[in-house]
């Protein structure tokens, strides 16, 4: 990888970071259980006390609301 593609990893990743905090906090928990920390979802549903229909709307919603956000602030 090049020094600008770690540069543009860096920013992207800041901007992520600063995408992800804007979320509800449940939001951001479900989405960093699922994605980042790869964890199923009937676990990530028990730990956080949420039903699957409401996990998977939030993970739309989530997805929706992140693409949004990095449009607008990336690039």
């Amino acid at each position: 990888i090049s020094d600008r593609h770690t540069i543009e990893n860096k920013e992207f990743q800041h901007i992520l970071q600063k995408c992800l905090q804007k979320l509800p906090p449940l939001w951001h928990a479900i989405f960093t259980m699922k994605f980042m920390d790869d964890q199923e979802a009937v676990k990530i549903c028990s730990e956080l006390k949420v039903s699957s229909s409401n996990y998977w709307v939030i993970i739309h919603r989530t997805k929706v609301n992140l693409r949004d956000c990095l449009q607008k602030n990336w690039r």
